[in-house]
């Protein structure tokens, strides 16, 4: 009975008091229709970027090539939205015509950043070692806000495709940087095992006719020095293994795969520009005379291009060849002294590869002697697993 008393009262609290609920009601919802009407449209063109996983085992290059995604993220995000790259931006598109004139270039450029907006997509993952569960970015979305649908499209997507090649330049430079570390490593294990041999061929040579009651005492020494040299061997094994798997991910790295022309299109490889002006050649031969200046000139053009295209392919199946042997040699030369015929025969092969790539490096001054990398993503996936199970067969 006292609750049904306490909900009449409080009915007839609000039929007295209707108009006080009403009418600031109707204001709320006026206001938020004059400014709905009043503000212009603001439009927004959001990307997502999922983040893959690195395929380089842990063991493998642990702190130099695999880091954080958010230190990642971060110096890729200073690159992108930095103060040239803004205004090339806003002059491209034009963007921000009604606040040129009024606001300094400055203030402008911060208003883009602002309008770049980036959040992370976090997960939950296991950690197989601990059995504790962490976060952890898989992806991202990248989203660019504007007055003008068709430019916020277009800026958004540009910046997409900015993050992606400066994540590529990234990862290229420290493959690079670490693939300099482990050559000097294998120098310097390379020159201790010389030390370490010459040590125990010295002490060989000093103990052949020494007393009996010390031979166990000579074998140890010796038993000792030579697990120090079995145990460098092992350390230049592993450096090896690691540098065949690093020259296999630079393999996938393509430096032209996101390369963009200013007026936004990709720039052609030389095989695509070969293919391109054989198609114009065939055209423009079907309406013109071979006299005609166009086709004499695109003729001319198609020859040149066509010359380093097969220079191309020359010097990448010589350097090719030239990386296969160096590898033999290396392994090789585990097993047998510099005078052993094998080392000497092979070591005369390289030199005569290198004259050989010398000298057509000078035919063709563009074409610097780097490998032309395959942009189709699954002949590159293919090739890697080939090298990685080439590197097993080896080791």
């Amino acid at each position: 009975m006292e609750q049904n008393a306490d909900i009449r009262q409080f009915m007839e609290v609000i039929k007295r008091r209707k108009f006080q609920f009403i009418i600031p009601g109707l204001l709320v919802f006026l206001i938020a229709v004059l400014i709905s009407l009043i503000l212009p449209p603001v439009y927004k063109s959001t990307g997502t970027i999922l983040i893959e996983a690195q395929e380089i085992p842990q063991d493998l290059v642990r702190s130099t090539v695999t880091g954080y995604v958010e230190e990642r993220l971060q110096a890729i995000t200073q690159v992108v939205l930095s103060r040239a790259r803004l205004i090339e931006i806003i002059n491209r598109f034009g963007l921000y015509q009604d606040l040129k004139g009024r606001y300094p270039i400055e203030e402008i450029v911060e208003k883009m950043r602002e309008d770049v907006i980036m959040e992370p997509i976090m997960t939950e993952m296991d950690k197989p070692r601990s059995g504790k569960s962490d976060s952890a970015i898989i992806a991202f979305t990248l989203s660019y806000e504007g007055k003008d649908p068709k430019q916020v499209a277009q800026v958004a997507n540009l910046f997409v495709s900015l993050y992606l090649e400066e994540n590529l330049r990234n990862r290229e430079e420290k493959t690079r940087t670490t693939y300099e570390f482990l050559e000097e490593q294998l120098t310097k294990l390379r020159e201790e095992i010389v030390i370490i041999e010459g040590k125990t061929a010295e002490f060989k040579k000093k103990h052949v006719n020494y007393l009996p009651e010390l031979m166990q005492l000579n074998l140890q020494t010796m038993e000792q020095l030579q697990r120090q040299i079995e145990a460098k061997e092992e350390q230049i094994k592993s450096l090896i293994n690691r540098k065949i798997y690093l020259e296999g991910q630079l393999a996938t790295l393509e430096p032209t795969m996101y390369a963009f022309s200013m007026d936004g299109k990709r720039v052609m490889t030389p095989r695509e520009e070969l293919e391109t002006l054989r198609s114009q050649y065939i055209s423009l031969s079907a309406t013109l005379s071979p006299q005609h200046p166009d086709v004499i000139s695109l003729k001319k053009r198609l020859e040149a291009v066509q010359a380093e295209v097969s220079i191309r392919e020359d010097l990448r199946h010589m350097y090719r060849k030239l990386n296969n042997e160096e590898h033999l040699l290396t392994m090789i030369s585990e097993k047998f002294s510099d005078k052993h015929p094998d080392v000497i025969k092979l070591k005369k092969e390289i030199a005569l590869l290198k004259e050989e790539v010398s000298a057509l490096s000078e035919k063709q001054t563009v074409f610097k002697g780097e490998d032309e990398k395959p942009e189709n993503p699954s002949y590159i996936n293919l090739q890697t697993q080939i090298t990685s199970t080439q590197m097993d067969i080896e080791t």
